[in-house]
């Protein structure tokens, strides 16, 4: 590595397009506290708790103390003992939420890729003041190629196909930030997600047998995600899961949708599921100490 006598500010978001530095920091700086300020705001309105300081303690004694944390204790936490509100881990939280979002908008033009969080700040305060936008083609593409799998059979109009869409910026910053009870989140299953009805009830139960039949491992089994096994087991299991015949689709997870309990305890078959896959390999996203597989 060579240091030059010679420097100038200038920092480049592209290929062609350079920018000074210390405009770009500031923009950075605007965009992400705006950003963190709105979405935390949503988040306060959705559980109607006002007070955002106390969320944001929250958040950070998760953090901190996670390890020490259990679900149904009578213990009580004194938030005004606890003075931190942990801006490193929000700021982290925030730049991962971001990465993850904003990923999936490149992966159409692969030849002028680059790897660079530095205009996520801006597109995703775009997209929060407009509509979340369509999943890239290539993304779409690959859902395309799993309905054809599963309606194999089927009659164009025996089935309807809503989406593929992406989970919004809100709902994704909700997940991670403020976990619902959840110590970690290690696997975001539904960053893109579509859903496909059937008209008949027949019909839907023949494309649940197609799936129980070829991937009888996913079929109800509790998923067990990196959090749980380590990282390099779970990458290895992945890797041995089978795809879905002509694609790199690894389908995962597959089961009753958590609304069809009260239809199942009369011993009525469910007629909801949830189906999880990876798109190839799990993508992987890691800033400061929180990592996450998309």
């Amino acid at each position: 590595l060579e240091v030059v006598n010679d420097h100038n500010d200038v920092i480049y978001k592209s290929t062609l397009d350079e920018v000074d530095f210390g405009k770009l920091f500031l923009e950075q700086l605007h965009s992400r506290n705006l950003l963190f300020d709105k979405l935390l705001n949503e988040f306060s309105n959705l559980i109607g708790f006002s007070n955002k300081k106390i969320i944001q303690q929250a958040a950070a004694i998760q953090a901190l103390c996670s390890t020490n944390l259990t679900t149904g204790n009578k213990h009580q936490i004194n938030f005004s003992c606890f003075p931190s509100t942990a801006l490193w881990y929000q700021q982290e939280i925030l730049s991962l939420v971001m990465r993850v979002y904003c990923e999936d908008q490149w992966m159409d033009d692969l030849k002028r890729y680059i790897p660079s969080a530095i205009n996520d700040a801006d597109k995703c305060k775009k997209d929060l003041q407009g509509n979340t936008p369509a999943p890239s083609t290539y993304r779409q593409n690959v859902f395309k190629k799993l309905v054809h799998f599963l309606v194999d059979g089927l009659k164009e109009n025996d089935y309807k196909i809503q989406g593929p869409v992406l989970k919004p910026l809100q709902s994704l910053f909700n997940k991670m930030f403020i976990r619902r009870g959840q110590i970690s989140v290690s696997v975001i299953g539904d960053m893109t997600r579509a859903t496909l009805l059937v008209k008949d009830e027949e019909d839907l139960r023949g494309v649940v047998t197609k799936i129980e039949d070829a991937f009888p491992d996913i079929n109800g089994g509790k998923f067990q995600g990196p959090n749980k096994i380590g990282m390099v087991k779970f990458l290895e299991e992945v890797a041995e899961m089978k795809k879905v015949p002509g694609s790199e689709i690894i389908l995962y997870r597959f089961k009753p949708n958590s609304s069809q309990k009260e239809r199942m305890s009369t011993g009525d078959p469910p007629l909801y599921f949830n189906l999880n896959f990876f798109d190839g390999i799990p993508e992987y996203h890691r800033v400061g100490t929180t990592e996450m597989f998309v």
